[in-house]
């Protein structure tokens, strides 16, 4: 799985379509695309695809943060977008597409 920190003023656009999954000029929630596995954020799952194991996750979260789960999934056609708020917060969101 590749893996890719963008800053959180950013938008978050798929790798594999170049949908704006997220757009951060706006108040908006994330928009899934066809490529999308998995949105969650440090509290929790906002978005999984209905092929996506997220029982097996979870179960992972309970010994390790969501940052350290979502970036241990093996999946090699897997791209992850991590961004996090600026300090003090650190608060991450998670993307993850599969093309």
């Amino acid at each position: 799985m590749k893996i890719y920190k963008v800053d959180s003023a950013e938008n978050i656009c798929c790798p594999f379509c170049d949908k704006v999954v997220l757009s951060n000029e706006s108040e908006s929630e994330p928009e899934e695309c066809q490529h999308t596995l998995l949105i969650a954020t440090d509290e929790g799952v906002e978005y999984h695809a209905d092929h996506f194991d997220i029982e097996e996750l979870e179960e992972k979260t309970e010994e390790l943060s969501w940052d350290e789960a979502i970036s241990a999934v093996d999946n090699p056609k897997a791209v992850l977008i991590k961004t996090y708020a600026p300090a003090p917060s650190s608060f991450g969101a998670y993307y993850l597409f599969e093309g």
